[in-house]
Order: structure tokens, then sequence, then C-alpha cells
């Protein structure tokens, strides 16, 4: 069954693979593409040095935390600037705003109407004063991030600009403005039914917001795990040691939600020997971000890499299929975290005192829940998670305990601290043991990649996101 979940999540890989042609979008100001012909990259001058003052401005503003305008900072900073050889005059559709001249004549900049795209600045714009350029700089990416409905309205973004610039504003002031456009635009849905029926009143959908998930949902990281074994786990899992090497990549997807692909390879290690461990494919697609929380579902299927004979030899060692879904906050000074997930319960064969065997383990519910404190891209959080099963029945050609299944549960928790840098991320965390039913641990999870093994494990992950 969670195969077939797996298979039906890849599927749209193919619907969304099909070559799409898009036209540019209009930001009020008649684009007809004639200005990008000789376009030079920005990297020096005074169009960069504004736009870390513009930068330096919305931090010391706090947007981040003013709805609809959290992803205003980042997108700023990411967005490349290009300037054009030639002087556009405006076009007769040009709407008022910061993008043009007084009198009307000389186009400033344009860009297009979607997240972190490049914003193309015009010779005209180098007569500009620094505040008016640290003006013009924001003005542009608040038409990249602020919600559909008023992104392509001058008077709007115009107006939060100089909410946001204004030396006499405030956040409050900043919020109070976004808020006045976005109440005006949210539609009074109604339906009225016959002259019998009362008149049913709908609210309006929340609109979503661009989180750093969205923004810069790829990735590709390295962890290595050390697990705290106990004599009899050396039996049941003697592996002391993970690595892993995974790549996420979310090439589909629209602007609020992103789509992708993961791929796992890991190196285990045993008191006299290393080799390859098990293999792991995935599918994780972004659904929405409503009302700054990220929801996110997923599924997995880790396979062992090792013989059918080598791996008899490891109990607590199967492949595993995994579903889940993950609601995620990340805030200013918190994030928090909670998601479910559902491995599947399967067969294998295992080997004991020389004689072969099946053991059947039932599904897993794992519940988790995760929360910390940011200050200045450093972290420090924990994270619970609370394991439900079965206990495996092993059973022979003459021998079955599958009278003796019980309820098992485990529960895992821990501290975590790391650095969430602009490109890169890195963690170091333990995971103990602190609760079980009597006489079961990790390694009874039979799932090395996802739950660990033994009392617990340390480990430490290095990720690189783009």
């Amino acid at each position: 069954m969670i195969r077939m979940f797996i298979i039906l999540l890849i599927a749209p890989l193919f619907v969304l693979a099909a070559p799409v042609t898009q036209n540019p979008t209009k930001v009020g100001n008649g684009d007809d593409g004639a200005d990008l012909e000789n376009l030079q990259k920005i990297t020096t001058g005074v169009l960069v040095t504004s736009k870390e003052k513009a930068s330096q401005l919305l931090e010391k503003m706090n947007v981040r935390s003013v709805q609809y305008l959290g992803a205003l900072p980042d997108d700023l900073q990411k967005s490349d600037m290009y300037l054009s050889m030639q002087t556009i005059e405006t076009p007769k559709t040009f709407d008022a705003g910061l993008e043009k001249s007084d009198d009307g004549k000389n186009v400033y900049a344009r860009t297009m109407p979607t997240p972190v795209a490049a914003v193309r600045f015009f010779p005209s714009a180098l007569t500009l004063t620094e505040d008016q350029l640290v003006r013009l700089h924001i003005h542009e990416s608040l038409h990249h991030t602020l919600p559909e409905s008023i992104r392509e309205n001058e008077s709007a973004v115009s107006e939060i600009t100089l909410a946001v610039c204004s030396p006499q504003s405030s956040r409050d002031q900043i919020e109070m403005t976004v808020k006045k456009y976005m109440d005006a635009v949210k539609p009074a849905v109604s339906a009225s039914l016959p002259s019998t029926a009362a008149t049913i009143t709908l609210q309006a959908p929340v609109e979503p917001s661009y989180t750093e998930k969205i923004q810069e949902p790829s990735s590709v990281t390295y962890g290595y795990q050390s697990f705290n074994l106990s004599a009899e786990d050396h039996f049941l899992n003697p592996v002391t040691s993970l690595q892993t090497l995974q790549s996420y990549l979310h090439p589909w997807g629209g602007p609020n939600s992103a789509f992708g692909i993961g791929l796992a390879f890991s190196w285990i290690s045993l008191a006299n020997q290393s080799y390859m461990g098990p293999m792991e494919i995935s599918a994780r697609l972004r659904l929405a971000t409503w009302r700054k929380f990220d929801i996110e579902v997923f599924g997995q299927h880790s396979a062992m890499t090792m013989s059918a004979e080598e791996l008899k030899r490891l109990p607590s060692m199967r492949d595993t299929s995994t579903i889940g879904i993950s609601i995620r906050r990340e805030a200013e000074y918190f994030y928090t975290e909670n998601y479910v997930s559902y491995t599947e319960g399967n067969d294998k064969g295992v080997t004991v005192g020389g004689v072969g065997y099946n053991q059947n383990y039932a599904p897993i519910t794992d519940t988790h829940i995760s929360v910390g404190g940011k200050l200045k891209g450093f972290f420090l959080g924990g994270t619970f998670d609370f394991l439900l099963t079965e206990s495996p029945v092993l059973s022979g050609t003459s021998y079955s305990d599958s009278a003796d299944r019980e309820r098992v549960r485990v529960v895992k928790a821990g501290p975590e601290i790391g650095y969430n840098g602009k490109n890169f991320v890195t963690t170091i965390y333990y995971r103990a043991l602190i609760d079980s039913t009597p006489g079961y641990n990790l390694s009874d999870m039979a799932d090395l990649m996802g739950q660990g093994s033994g009392q617990g494990y340390a480990g430490a992950t290095v990720s690189f996101k783009f």
C-alpha cells in the first residue's frame, strides 16, 4: 500500500516535466521585453551599496514579523541585478509609481511579479540619490513577495514602500498599511439562496506567505551517527555508526509549493568491518504555506544493499517503507514542527543458532514534536518521538511465538544545537531512549536510517540548501 502511495506521489513528475511556455508578466509598466538586450550583471557600485542599506533598513524595521512581508528581506538579498544599456521611455499604460521619473519620461527599473526575480535597472537609475535607490530596491522586491492579489497594484506597492522607508514610520505603521490593502481586496463571498432560505457568507481564503523552505527547498546533506549499544544490541544490530549522503532536489512546483525527489546512500560500520548500508529513495511534496506554516507530505523507501545471507546475520535490519505528514513553523525567534509517520510492517529471514526463521515486523507509528529558539542564525532546541508498534513474531517450520505478541512503546528525546547560515545549516544532536516497554529499545524498531539503534545515538549533519 505504501509503495503504491510513493508511486502516486512521484507520478505528477511526468506531467510537470512537460514543456510549458509562459509569457512575461507585466508589473504596471507595459513591459514589452525591449530592454532585455545588452544586459550587464551588477556586482559593484552604488546599486550594490544602496541594496545593502535597503537590507539593513528592513532588518531595523523588523519587517520579517509583519504578516505578508516575512519573505521580503531574503528576496531583496537574493534577487540578481542587471543594468540595461538603453533607456526605455514610459509606455502610455504605465501606472504611477516609484519606478519612473517625476516627469514620466524615464523608467528606473523593471522586474517580474515572482519571488526572487531579477531586477533590471536603466541608466536613469544612476541619477538617483542613495536614499531614492534604497526605496527603489524595496519597491521592486515588494513586487516579488506581496500576495498575488496586490503585488501588481502600483498604488499599494508604492504606499507600502513609503511606509517602510519613511523616517517617521514604525513596524506597526507598516503592518497597518499592508492590512489596509489586504482588507480591501479580500472578497466578500456570499451566496444568495432562494427567498425562502437565508444568505450564507463564506470566509475568504487565507493568502499564502513565502517562507525559507518554499524559496530554497532543495538540499545536499552529509550526516554521521554513533550508536550507544548494549551487549544485547551488539547481537541484534551490531552497527556502531552510520554515515549518510542525501540529495533532495525540488525542480517542480509553484511559488508557494515544491515537489522533489530525494536519494540517500549510507555507509555502516560494525566492530570489525564496514560496508554499504541502506539506500533510500523518497518523494516530498510541500503542499503550501498557510499562516506561515509549511505543510508537507512525504513517502520514502529504504532498502538494504547487503545480500540475503548477510542480512540473516543482522536480525534488526530490514527494508522499510514510510509515509507521513509534517507541519512546521519558522518564526523570527523560534521554530516548531509536528509530524506523524507510518512505517509498513513486513517479513524478513533471520538465522539464529544456525537455524533459519522468519521474522514478522508490525507497522510503526511515529508521533514527533520538535521546538526550539533562534537568535542571529543560531538555534537551540529539542525533539521528542513516541514510537508505537507490536513485538515482532519469530516463526519457523515447527515454531511460532505469535501468541506472545504485545503492544510495544519506545520513546526517545534529546537536544539539538546548530547554525542556519545563508546557504547552509549545521546541526549537532543527541537522541536518548527515555522510556520503553521492558526489554525493548530502538534496535527492535529495525529501522536504522529512520529510528537509529540501541539505547540512543549522537550525530551531526551539514546541509547545503539552494
